[in-house]
């Protein structure tokens, strides 16, 4: 999925993202509004009078009787407010306008507090739409009073995840699933044959030929195992080792909710290292990414079961997003063209333990709401990625298999809430 690009310039959205250009048919401002391009000093409006067939949605048109407006200059913004009468009861709100962006400053006003939010039609179900059109504003969606909207609406979407993943790691859990321990198995393997078998790079061969041939080294250094900085080496490799068959241990005893290997969540820290950043990136994470990274943290469903993720094989491409911390040691070395491209998740083969495939990443600064996840197959962004995960029990990969494990994965998806 192509996102529109965060600094170009939009079409004019209103709060929902619907067009409000003159002519659309999409918002009747024509006859919502006496007067319509009114603007000034403190200048009060007439009530509405019609809707057009055209215009507001239904849930909208039914909450605009008796709707007065007035609008007045705030420096260069015009604010305006909407006075509503409700079984006797006046009630006011108070709404600043964007003229460059979002059309007339009464058709805002009324948008603005008369129109559901981005929140109240997420929370309603309109939660594919909700965000398709959060992601279409582009930057706009920084702009208030659509901000505080969308960062609601991520907020909620992020702390529906949270739900699910915990709720997804404990019902794994439940079926035997083997957390982390393959990747650990792995490792510890690689570590006893290098302590059993050391070899030489090629570098280091070349650099111990030419010492030996100098008379530097004696002909024993040729042995790996006789070499000094093997012997400098042993002892880290056995430290390494023992560390690893402890972890092993002790993930046996635990709840994988408990295990860093498996689920991280935010610590006191995290709203900083955000700023952080968001500081040396020189511009904003996605609103999407840094309300992940608020609610949710590190998570790494990586691992083994013999039907949802079969050791050694690729398809299950289980849910992994990497940990804060390794996103921002990739500030420095990850700049590409302006931009700073992050190793969000390890590829498919990656989370196997198999060599090849490229990284799931993501390009910051980004002003959007949600951001392409690059190298995904799906060509599709971090939500929608979310939302396809979920539907898969943890693992789309699965979608792209002819034979899925469809009850197991019904049995792991059940009841998840949708996001």
């Amino acid at each position: 999925m192509k996102l529109p690009p965060c600094n170009s310039q939009l079409r004019s959205h209103s709060r929902t993202g619907h067009d409000t250009a003159s002519g659309s048919g999409v918002i009747g401002v024509k006859e919502l509004i006496r007067n319509s391009s009114t603007r000034g000093p403190e200048t009060e409006f007439g009530e509405i009078t019609a809707i057009s067939p055209n215009g507001l949605p239904d849930r909208v048109a039914a909450h605009t009787s008796s709707l007065r407006v007035t609008c007045q200059l705030e420096g260069e913004r015009p604010t305006c407010r909407v006075a509503r009468q409700q079984g006797g009861t006046s009630r006011t709100c108070k709404c600043s306008a964007d003229i460059d962006r979002f059309g007339p400053p009464k058709t805002q006003a009324i948008l603005c507090c008369v129109m559901p939010t981005f929140l109240d039609r997420y929370l309603a179900g309109d939660r594919i739409e909700v965000w398709n059109e959060l992601v279409a504003l582009g930057d706009a969606v920084r702009r208030e009073p659509v901000q505080a909207d969308a960062i609601a609406v991520a907020e909620e979407t992020m702390r529906r995840d949270r739900y699910n993943i915990e709720l997804v790691i404990t019902r794994l859990a439940g079926m035997g699933y083997r957390f982390a321990a393959p990747a650990i198995e792995r490792e510890l393997d690689r570590i006893r044959k290098n302590i059993t078998e050391p070899k030489f790079n090629s570098i280091m061969l070349r650099q111990v030929q030419n010492a030996v041939a100098a008379g530097s080294l004696p002909a024993s250094a040729l042995n790996p195992k006789e070499h000094p900085a093997f012997k400098r080496t042993l002892a880290t490799l056995r430290k390494k080792e023992v560390t690893l068959e402890a972890e092993l241990e002790r993930m046996a005893t635990i709840s994988p909710l408990e295990s860093p290997r498996v689920f991280y969540p935010p610590e006191e820290q995290t709203i900083e290292n955000l700023g952080v950043t968001e500081r040396v990136a020189k511009g904003p994470l996605p609103i999407s990414i840094r309300c992940w990274y608020k609610h949710v943290g590190y998570v790494c469903l990586s691992g083994a079961h013999p039907v949802l993720n079969p050791d050694g094989c690729a398809t299950a491409d289980p849910l992994v997003v990497g940990a804060l911390t390794d996103l921002m040691k990739g500030l420095v070395i990850g700049e590409r063209g302006g931009k700073i491209v992050l190793n969000i998740s390890m590829s498919n083969l990656g989370k196997a333990g198999l060599e090849g495939g490229r990284p799931y990443t993501i390009a910051i600064p980004s002003s959007c709401a949600d951001v392409e996840l690059d190298n995904e197959w799906r060509q599709t962004t971090f939500v929608q990625y979310l939302r396809k995960t979920f539907e898969w029990g943890g693992f789309p990969g699965w979608e792209r298999d002819s034979s899925p494990p469809r009850n197991a994965i019904a049995e792991i998806s059940e009841g998840l809430l949708p996001i």
